[in-house]
């Protein structure tokens, strides 16, 4: 009988480090709009390498499933799934990459009458039961803030909006995760090879602008929200760090450097069509999550839980 392929959970795979290719449907229909207005090459050699990036754009829960992985993946709805080309909901399939839609990190059990349908019940539900050895937090929104010096004011709505995904999303998911990955850690202690197997991991997708010992060297200020957010998040791994470590799970908090996606699109330019060309500084999405992966297997575990690292497996001040 075949061995049971370890399970790993990525939530938030829409797109960028997660599952999805960025809704390349719509993407492909508002890249035929314009290509029809364009009159140059050079501008259609831009779409197209544009397009060429999000249908390329490799992801945790697809590098995960290389590695030998069944991979759990989740999304808000949907209309946010992988909307492949031809050929990739194959090779999804070939890779055992489980697609979950419905599990909004956003929502909430405030009323009795939603319980069924907060993100905590979606996720229970989707995992069956089924231990978890790796459970990776990858949901983020991200809303550009400028300075109060600007007299731009403050965003209450874009603010609430980032604490509510960014850190009690990362909470509620936990609140489902948690049980599944201590079953996996009873699991493999009662195992006579336990001591070769590594620990479940809880990652949290974090980012460097959530440290507060680097705020020295951050080049601006701005992203109120966003940075206090994740700094949240941080806080909330790390506690879970010190109540897992018992359990025998490692938590850790991982920034996975500059990537080139729609966030950090928005932030630097505003949004727009211009093609995310990797270069120095930015990695694809492919390099990146093998950067995080790499972080993962060589340095997370129960000796360095509640560690927060950077893609290149340095410690960053919290």
């Amino acid at each position: 009988m075949p061995e049971e392929k370890p399970l790993a959970v990525v939530v938030g795979a829409s797109r960028g480090l997660g599952l999805a290719v960025s809704n390349l449907r719509r993407r492909e229909r508002e890249r035929k709009r314009k290509k029809a207005s364009i009159e140059t090459n050079e501008e259609r050699k831009k779409l197209n390498l544009d397009l060429f990036l999000f249908q390329k754009n490799s992801q945790l829960a697809l590098a995960l499933a290389s590695k030998g992985y069944h991979v759990l993946a989740t999304v808000r709805s949907a209309s946010a799934a992988p909307a492949t080309p031809t050929g990739s909901e194959a090779l999804l399939t070939e890779k055992g990459v489980e697609v979950v839609t419905g599990i909004d990190v956003t929502k909430g059990k405030e009323e009795e009458k939603e319980k069924e349908e907060s993100c905590e019940a979606k996720l229970k539900a989707a995992l069956n039961d089924r231990p978890v050895s790796l459970a990776i937090f990858n949901a983020a929104v991200m809303s550009v803030e400028k300075d109060l010096i600007s007299g731009a004011g403050f965003d209450d709505e874009a603010s609430l909006r980032q604490y509510q995904s960014n850190a009690l999303g990362f909470l509620r998911a936990a609140a489902a995760l948690v049980p599944a990955l201590v079953a996996r850690a009873s699991l493999s202690s009662s195992s006579s090879s336990s001591s070769e197997t590594p620990p479940p991991k809880l990652v949290l997708i974090s980012s460097k602008m959530a440290s507060l010992g680097r705020l020295s060297e951050a080049p601006g200020g701005g992203m109120y929200g966003y940075r206090a957010s994740k700094a949240a998040a941080n806080a909330i791994a790390l506690s879970l760090s010190r109540d897992l470590l018992p359990k025998k799970v490692a938590v850790a908090m991982i920034h996975p450097g500059t990537v080139a996606t729609d966030m950090y699109r928005e932030y630097h330019g505003g949004g727009g069509s211009k093609a995310l060309v990797p270069s120095a500084g930015l990695s694809s999405p492919e390099a990146a999550a093998e950067a995080v992966l790499k972080v993962v297997e060589e340095k997370v575990g129960l000796e360095s839980t509640g560690v927060f690292w950077n893609e290149a497996g340095e410690v960053l001040p919290y």
